[in-house]
């Protein structure tokens, strides 16, 4: 086959026959094992983290106070009317009356005013004063003292009513010691008390229930005492009556001589009715007084949150009502207040209060009705016997005046006996009064402490130090976005990997040739100054140096890319600058060289000129170069150049020229290409990076082959995909990648340390390699 024809073979054929060349239909790895691998890399960064997050949650275990916790368990029964005055309070007791009564005992467990009571225990009081986290010793600053001269004068000025015995950041700090835990399906409450001393703990949780019944039971006398100074009151006012009217009847029967009026009476007819209206007038005061009694009592507790003027409406609405105040207060931990759910349920709160209220202000009203009817038709029935005993005898009348006295006193002592009765019912229950709420279990001195929960705390550091590093790791890995491992870029570009070139700092090492004993950085080792043999000539690197031996790997897997058709006229290129290609190109090219092949280097940066600059030292050069032999049409041998290197000459980049796009895409290139081809074995031809300039794109399809440098932890991966999508858009052969500057594992005996080790103990010196 000719040259020619071989220059133009598929290259999906070539790279078929290729070895160690991924096919395209090949698939990549998939993601998962690509992060197992990143993981797997960085472990040590993921052992850090986790570490550190175990070592901070175990010092804060440490460091941090235990606290205890002590639980007394409260029993609420039902409750009922402890005595019932008229009607409205002989209530059915429905369960829906017990569960709001159930709920009306938890919520006052949280009160204020109940931890304003529990706080007058002096070891309680001493305990939460000394633990108050509120106060702040640190120093104030002087630009800060006018606004808090201005506070405390405004607080002179208004100081705001309290009804608490204590600070309100106390009472704010010992309710956040109690947690109050209804227990499920049954009338039993927990009441759980957390303090850093264990017996403040126990004290704390048995004061609270035992301050809370005193509370309760405190209630109950004050209701009761009301009822009996009500119920004195009213008896007071029948004994008076009831002496005003003895002595009216006494005076009476004085005056009148009873027994001749007696005789001198009316009709039985008229006696009769004005006694039946006696009696009726006497039912009707009684009414009254009740009906008085009650509104008295109604306008004084009409207020209160449960009262006697509750009927079966209001305790549906106040049902209703907490049902809606708990939805709100679930909701307004969600969602904002101006949620359309929030607004509707404010405006059905402000609905059943005002509906509560209109119900009871009826009940009251209809209490006040009743009141005026009884007034109504006791005054009707006095104007009907007044109208009756004008209609008697004058003696009639008198006897008729000295009966209805007598009647008047007897019903009067009548209603006293029964006001007597009810005042010694109340005092009765004032004696025995149950707040239907005792304590069944009391709080035990804890033992061991509930915080900090040293293993859970531990464990859940662990995982979160554990997934933080995950976490990290690929954050790092997203944000540095460039390739560090040969695994990370077959993974990610889908290319053959050609060879490698590791990242060395200047060191000395031990080596067995005498021609040179330094290893020197990659992109310094042609210039001046470096080793030379006995020869005179610059030695590249150390024979047995990890350098050289990449080196040869490179050019190895460049000859065997294609058993049957190597390239031989190679573009070596990058995506961006500075990424040591033209470095690789010239140690590449001395490879070559000792290895007997006659190579040819091309400097295609014909913008820069880095491949001239760098062989300056090593070849005779004048003006003319690859610019003039674009644009003056001379023949090729009239730019190449011998160097002192065996077996490599050189074609310099000449003078800038102002077109060196259309320059390098001429005919006249390929023509020279071709015609160098068979002088030589070899054409390395260093171009500008591929995503500047359209330079490298033009040349790439006069050549047998793309060799793609990537340098590490230098050129982003969306770069790299840009330069290669650019040449496979070309329908360039890319031969592989060369990464250029891999971080070298100074530990274990991974691959490449096996390979360098090896070396290093085989004793074969640099013309064996050749």
């Amino acid at each position: 086959m000719s040259t020619e024809s071989r220059t133009h073979i598929p290259i999906q054929l070539l790279l078929s026959e290729s070895p160690g060349i991924t096919p395209d239909n090949q698939q990549s790895e998939l993601g998962i094992f690509a992060l197992l691998r990143l993981l797997t890399q960085q472990r040590r960064l993921i052992f850090c983290c986790t570490l550190g997050a175990v070592c901070a949650a175990a010092l804060y275990c440490m460091v941090s106070t235990p606290h205890y916790q002590a639980t007394a368990t409260l029993e609420i029964e039902s409750a009922g009317p402890v005595v019932p005055l008229t009607s409205l309070d002989v209530l059915e007791q429905s369960e829906r009356r017990k569960i709001e009564h159930y709920r009306t005992i938890i919520a006052k467990l949280h009160l204020a005013t109940l931890a304003d009571m529990v706080l007058s225990n002096k070891t309680i009081g001493d305990y939460v004063h000394l633990t108050d986290t509120s106060r702040s010793d640190h120093p104030v600053q002087k630009s800060d003292t006018i606004g808090f001269g201005l506070a405390k004068s405004y607080a002179l000025q208004h100081t705001p009513e309290t009804n608490f015995k204590h600070p309100t950041p106390e009472i704010a700090k010992y309710l956040g010691l109690i947690k109050i835990l209804p227990i499920h399906e049954t009338n039993l409450v927990n009441i759980m008390a957390t303090a850093s001393n264990p017996l403040v703990a126990q004290l704390v949780a048995n004061t609270h229930a035992k301050t809370f019944i005193e509370q309760l039971k405190g209630e109950e006398v004050n209701r009761l005492n009301a009822n009996l100074d009500l119920l004195t009151a009213q008896t007071m006012a029948l004994t008076e009556r009831i002496t005003q009217t003895e002595e009216a009847l006494g005076e009476f029967t004085k005056k009148n001589k009873l027994t001749i009026l007696k005789k001198e009476g009316s009709s039985g007819l008229s006696h009769q009715q004005i006694q039946s209206l006696a009696v009726k007038l006497a039912d009707a005061t009684a009414q009254r007084i009740k009906s008085e009694t009650a509104y008295q009592r109604a306008t004084k507790y009409s207020l209160r949150e449960s009262s006697f003027l509750d009927n079966e409406i209001i305790f549906r609405l106040r049902s209703d009502l907490s049902q809606a105040e708990a939805e709100y207060a679930s909701m307004g931990s969600q969602v904002t207040d101006a949620y359309p759910g929030m607004r509707e349920l404010r405006a059905k709160i402000s609905s059943l209060r005002e509906g509560i209220k209109s119900e009871r202000n009826h009940n009251l009203q209809t209490l006040r009705t009743r009141l005026d009817a009884d007034l109504a038709n006791e005054t009707s029935l006095k104007e009907k016997i007044e109208e009756e005993k004008s209609k008697i005898h004058q003696s009639s009348r008198k006897v008729l005046e000295y009966e209805m006295l007598q009647e008047e006193s007897q019903s009067l002592k009548k209603l006293h006996a029964t006001l007597q009765n009810e005042i010694k019912s109340t005092e009765t229950a004032k004696a025995i009064i149950s707040p239907h709420v005792s304590i069944v279990d009391y709080a035990q001195t804890p033992t061991t402490p509930i915080s900090p929960k040293t293993n859970i705390i531990i464990a859940l550091a662990s995982f979160l130090g554990f997934g933080g590093g995950i976490m990290l790791t690929y954050l790092l890995h997203l944000v540095r976005n460039g390739i560090t491992t040969i695994a990370e870029a077959k993974t990610e570009f889908n290319l053959p990997i050609l060879g490698y070139l590791p990242r060395f700092q200047k060191k000395h090492a031990p080596a067995r040739s005498s021609t040179s004993s330094q290893l020197p950085v990659l992109p310094t080792a042609l210039l001046p100054g470096t080793s030379t043999n006995s020869a005179g000539l610059p030695s590249l690197i150390a024979p047995h140096s990890h350098l050289a031996e990449a080196l040869r790997t490179i050019r190895a897997n460049v000859l065997l890319s294609s058993m049957d058709y190597p390239p031989r006229i190679i573009l070596i290129s990058s995506a961006l600058q500075g990424e040591g290609k033209t470095t690789v190109l010239s140690n590449l090219a001395v490879t070559l060289g000792q290895a007997n092949h006659r190579t040819l280097v091309i400097d295609g940066d014909l913008r820069i000129g880095g491949l001239s600059a760098l062989l300056q030292p090593f070849y005779q050069h004048s003006e003319t170069g690859l610019a003039e032999l674009l644009i003056n049409q001379l023949p090729a041998s009239q730019a190449i150049y011998q160097t002192d290197i065996p077996n490599l000459d050189i074609i310099p980049a000449g003078t800038k020229p102002y077109n060196p796009a259309e320059l390098l895409g001429s005919s006249l290139m390929k023509t020279i290409l071709m015609e160098q081809r068979d002088n030589y074995d070899f054409i390395l031809i260093d171009s500008p990076p591929i995503l500047p300039v359209a330079d490298a794109l033009l040349l790439s399809r006069l050549v047998d082959g793309v060799l793609f440098i990537v340098r590490c932890d230098y050129t982003s991966r969306s770069l790299v995909h840009h330069a290669k999508e650019q040449l496979q858009r070309v329908k360039a052969r890319i031969l592989g990648l060369i990464l250029n500057e891999i971080p070298f594992p100074h530990n274990g005996y991974s691959a490449d340390q096996y390979g360098a080790n090896y070396i290093m103990h085989s004793g074969y010196d640099a013309s064996d390699v050749a």
